[in-house]
């Protein structure tokens, strides 16, 4: 079950315990289903007996949902958290400052502070983080090391049976505009498992506009934060001309029975387009 490379993160110990960076304020839901569906995540039960003191809760933040499952092992209170953005999920600092400043690796990284232990990884665009709380550090650090293991494997296989299932339904297929029947839109899905769209809007049979954006779904809405626009022109060469309109844009799509509006458009004549899926 250990990675052939296991990166290490090994800190000192704190002399107080960490502080999170989150207030209390959290909304509760019923089911891990009903968070990972809603924060768009593959948060996973862990393969032993005797968990108790379950509870399913996702934080918002500025940059989106962080879905959060609490539950207890052997005496052992543990938080399991997942986010589709690099920041500080883990909500621990150390004298202000956030545990992990770097971006998630593909590995497990692990800090060892003051009563509790942590560790985290990335998948794809999803990163995870598992925190136990352990004030008396009877614990053992490979013990945790190994349990953490096996979430991130758990959580791997969890998101290759979501994209396994999104791979033969769902949102991808190509649209068609039927607002200004100049556009048409294909989404499709990247070896992460990510919904990636692609968008063009025809100005003339020599000039078009292209947008790219990576999905990440939040509640009815799949949002993006590096929406890439350019316009593309045909050159009395036949070659193209590909000039980057504006590159890093944010927005969003909302899902509305079966239809995707662009209300988060960058362009104002795009927020009218009524992406409608072409029957296959």
């Amino acid at each position: 079950m250990k990675k052939i490379l296991i990166a290490f993160l090994v800190l000192a110990l704190l002399s107080a315990c960490a502080q999170s960076s989150f207030s209390d304020a959290a909304t509760e839901y019923a089911s891990l289903a009903e968070i990972n569906h809603i924060a768009g995540t593959n948060l996973v039960h862990p393969a032993v007996m005797g968990v108790s003191e379950e509870s399913f809760s996702i934080l918002t933040t500025d940059e989106g949902f962080i879905s959060q499952y609490s539950f207890t092992v052997a005496g052992f209170a543990y938080t399991f958290r997942s986010a589709c953005f690099d920041s500080n999920i883990s909500g621990l600092n150390a004298d202000g400052k956030p545990i992990f400043t770097t971006i998630p690796s593909a590995e497990c990284e692990f800090y060892y502070g003051d009563g509790f232990m942590l560790s985290r990884w990335k998948n794809g665009l999803k990163q995870y983080s598992l925190c136990v709380e352990d004030p008396d550090s009877i614990m053992d650090r490979e013990t945790f090391r190994l349990i953490s293991w096996e979430m991130q494997e758990l959580s791997a296989e969890e998101s290759a049976v979501v994209q396994a299932v999104n791979s033969g339904a769902g949102l991808t297929g190509e649209y068609d505009d039927s607002f200004s029947q100049r556009a048409w839109a294909k989404i499709s899905l990247d070896d992460a498992g990510m919904y990636i769209i692609e968008i063009h809007w025809a100005d003339s049979a020599e000039e078009y506009y292209r947008w790219s954006m990576t999905l990440l779904q939040n509640g009815d809405k799949l949002v993006y934060t590096d929406g890439v626009c350019s316009s593309i022109s045909t050159r009395d060469d036949g070659t193209e001309k590909i000039i980057t309109v504006y590159d890093g844009a944010t927005g969003f799509f909302t899902l509305s029975e079966g239809k995707l509006l662009w209300d988060g458009a960058e362009n104002d004549y795009c927020r009218d387009c009524v992406f409608e899926k072409t029957e296959q």
